[in-house]
């Protein structure tokens, strides 16, 4: 045995670790190790479990020709444990246990670690740098006879990175956090919650919330007075596997945080004397009575340890408390907290940060009224809301090769920077899943919520402007991971940008059995409807291809292709057309609003196609197709729109007018030159009758050159110019393209509308065209047929738009 070969584990031989050696001598690690996770299914639950069966009863043996040097074992040893495959390090270090603390084993204590480890890295995007600057206008703006207290609330959906911008701003400004996550699970959140700061408020049955809201704040300020020489660094915890969080650092500090709390709350209750310290200042005499009382309790309890903390800082700019997942708080109303926060307003650089996916704690409302609020409270409002953290910081560079970025483990990087921290596909893939449905175990067909998660990062499910249509959008960044891009009064402004891989887990959730059937009752909206059954028909096309995903293993995805035969009935033309028309088969859904062959690319990479603007005259959108060699590096020339129009009319679009000029604009290649390949286009004609009664009656395919329409003139005589989507410039000619005629919107017209194997009936499309039975949450979803490319491909900044 090697000198310094690992420590074993009971029932473990260092020839098994040899035999895991030989088998991985020519596959790459992280492939080797995605198959032993994946392969024994429901037999190992956890990660260590996985490869503790795959060394029992493994595919080969040892023999001489597996046998290795000392030399290459020392080599391959330290290969393991390198930054490079963290997941092999965690499940090979269960042999090499630390002196100090065991090695993660389970798969949340795995979960737990490696989310740490992200937490504790660079913070990436400018959204910190925004905020530091905006703190300008906050403090000069702040007025308390219009806001109700130096209080910001940081609103976003979960996995944003709203704790970290916290624990960035730590290197800006003296920075404390509290966090009353009261859930366990790593998947739910990071960092975890301060326990005793939670069960103190779990457990208190006395005193009003405001007073134990006066007296906990009370007892962390007294705390953090007294570890001022290191500041808010005493309170920075790290992950320690197997060590219980009340052992941590942090955890002693809040247990003396939530013992003292207990005492000052006694002494509240019990009518204590307790010194008021000369700093306080008078109530002034025209308080109303329910104000006093809050600011009494400030003085009491919170103002001297609060002028104390400012004191010591090292800048008096600004000092900040971040309360987060405030929500959770439980026997106390979160309006309770901000009458505490809000009565500490004249120490003028303290300044809180309320942290939420829910957009109630931006909110003035009182759930509970025993009290008449008075004049004041009621001309005052919150500070605007802060909901701008970027997106997409951390997706990685646009790969080579198409095939690369058609794996699952590179869809789940381009998007919010939760998704990236994980270190493997399917700890991704399941935690997303699980977060896109909650708070439901699983998808629920019947739940307009669910069903808005499901399409409205695909096919531009856009909300209205009724009560339901604005409850739905608090309740999507609270559950269901839309974007606030602003909050105006009880007014929740959302944007959903394209992230592919929730739209993976979306399609993996309505093939699942009749999803689609009961789905589809629950979206029944006529608002743009041929636009919206357009874009529904493009994704059921493609969503049945979707198969084997559910555990989020990075194999190579046939969810990039949408198969022309799902969309239309090919038996009926030429064989050899047929198989052309075939190799124009990919496509993906979302909106851009430029073409450049960079960004057909980009489009192609992140599965994003173009919905055009209301009003286009030629088309409403279109989607990419790339004709060349997966495994080759990218040809910028090969990549191909497939433009589509839609029509809903009860007479047949006419062939002349419509057919006859439908084409996609024009590519730009690297050179700044125009120029336009070949195409497919598509007219979906929903409530024409069939055109003829022989051959297939619900399509004509014809190949020919698109010629612009002759528009008539204006009235001052000038005749309208025709779109610049054309090729009419100098050296400049229409390909011959073929153009896909379909009318009708049933099985006969569109065969991915038939039922599938897994369902019990076809899922019924035509409801889109009826006008009864739609109720008002259902009318306050409205197909958008238009969206900035910046909501998709670029980070959402204050100047995003709904």
């Amino acid at each position: 045995m090697l000198d310094d070969s690992p420590s074993l584990t009971p029932g473990v031989s260092y020839d098994q670790v040899k035999l895991l050696a030989a088998w991985m001598e020519d596959e790459p690690l992280a492939t080797v190790i995605d198959r032993i996770i994946s392969s024994h299914g429901a037999k190992a639950n956890k990660y260590v479990d996985s490869l503790q069966i795959f060394l029992r009863d493994s595919p080969v043996r040892i023999d001489s020709s597996h046998r290795k040097s000392q030399d290459d074992m020392r080599t391959l040893w330290s290969k393991l444990k390198s930054e490079d495959y963290p997941y092999a390090r965690f499940l090979l270090e269960m042999w090499e246990p630390s002196k100090h603390t065991r090695q993660p084993s389970t798969e949340d204590e795995i979960h737990a670690w490696l989310l740490d480890e992200a937490f504790g890295s660079k913070f990436e995007g400018d959204s910190v740098d925004l905020f530091c600057a905006t703190m300008k206008e906050y403090a000069s703006g702040f007025d308390s006879e219009l806001f109700y207290g130096r209080i910001i609330a940081w609103h976003g959906p979960s996995g944003a990175g709203k704790s970290k911008g916290v624990d960035a701003l730590k290197d800006r400004y003296p920075v404390y956090s509290i966090c009353f996550r009261s859930s366990d699970d790593p998947s739910d959140g990071w960092p975890p919650g301060d326990t005793p700061a939670y069960n103190f408020f779990a457990t208190c049955e006395s005193g009003t919330g405001e007073e134990r809201v006066a007296a906990f704040l009370g007892a962390f300020l007294e705390v953090a007075v007294s570890e001022i020489e290191q500041g808010p660094l005493a309170w920075k915890y790290r992950y320690k596997v197997g060590e219980a969080y009340v052992n941590s650092a942090r955890g002693v500090l809040f247990t003396r945080v939530a013992k003292r709390a207990e005492e000052l709350l006694h002494i509240q209750i019990n009518n204590v004397d307790m010194e008021l310290g000369p700093s306080s200042p008078s109530p002034a005499p025209a308080i109303p009575e329910p104000e006093y009382r809050y600011q009494q309790l400030w003085r009491r309890f919170c103002q001297v340890p609060a002028l104390a903390l400012i004191e010591h800082m090292p800048t008096t700019d600004y000092c900040f408390i971040a309360l987060d997942e405030c929500i959770d708080l439980p026997n106390v109303e979160l309006m309770a907290l901000r009458h505490i926060l809000e009565a500490g307003h004249n120490v003028k650089s303290l300044w809180f940060i309320l942290l939420s996916t829910n957009a109630e704690m931006h909110s003035l409302q009182q759930t509970y009224s025993l009290v008449q609020p008075s004049a004041r409270f009621a001309r005052l409002q919150c500070l605007p809301a802060w909901c701008h953290f970027g997106f997409g910081q951390l997706s990685p560079p646009e790969p080579d090769t198409p095939r690369e970025c058609l794996r699952v483990d590179y869809l789940r990087k381009v998007g919010r920077p939760l998704f990236a921290t994980y270190k493997t596909a399917m700890v991704a893939y399941s935690t997303a899943r699980k977060k896109l449905f909650s708070p439901q175990p699983k998808f629920n067909p019947g739940s307009t919520v669910h069903i808005l998660a499901a399409f409205s990062h695909r096919i531009l499910l856009d909300l209205g402007s009724t009560v339901a249509a604005h409850t739905m959008a608090a309740d999507s960044v609270k559950s269901n991971l839309r974007y606030a891009t602003r909050i105006d009064g009880e007014i929740v402004h959302t944007v959903c940008p394209s992230e592919p891989l929730l739209s993976l887990i979306a399609a993996d959730a309505l093939n699942k059995g009749d999803n689609y059937v009961y789905g589809l009752r629950t979206l029944v909206d006529a608002v743009k409807k041929a636009e919206l059954y357009c874009r529904l028909i493009i994704i059921r096309a493609r969503d049945p291809k979707v198969k084997g995903y559910s555990d989020g293993n990075s194999s190579f995805s046939q969810t990039s292709y949408m198969h022309i035969d799902a969309l239309v009935h090919l038996k009926h033309i030429n064989p050899s057309d047929a198989d052309r028309l075939r190799r124009f088969a990919s496509g993906y859904h979302e909106p851009v609003s430029a073409i450049p062959q960079t960004l057909l690319r980009s489009l192609f990479i992140r599965g994003a196609g173009v919905q055009c603007c209301h009003g286009q005259p030629v088309i409403d959108g279109f989607y990419v197709a790339y004709g060349g060699d997966l495994d080759k590096p990218f040809d910028l020339n090969l990549f191909i729109m497939i433009p589509w129009q839609s029509k809903a009319k009860a007479v047949a679009a006419s062939q002349a007018e419509l057919v006859a000029g439908l084409t996609g604009p024009m590519q730009i290649d690297t050179a700044g030159r125009r120029c336009k390949p070949a195409q497919l286009v598509i007219v979906m004609d929903f409530n024409a009758k069939p055109a003829s009664r022989t051959g297939n009656r619900f399509l004509q395919v014809t190949k020919r050159k698109a010629k612009p329409p002759t528009h008539p003139k204006k009235p001052q005589g000038k005749p309208i110019t025709p779109w610049g989507g054309y090729a009419m410039g100098p050296h400049e000619e229409e390909p011959m393209t073929w153009c896909l005629d379909i009318r009708g919107h049933g099985g006969g017209s569109y065969p991915c509308t038939k039922a599938t194997a897994e369902e019990s009936s076809a899922p019924d499309f035509s409801a889109l065209f009826e006008q009864v039975g739609r109720d008002i949450v259902a009318n306050s979803i409205i197909a958008v047929a238009s969206r900035s490319a910046d909501a998709c491909l670029h980070p959402l900044y204050p100047e995003s738009t709904e």
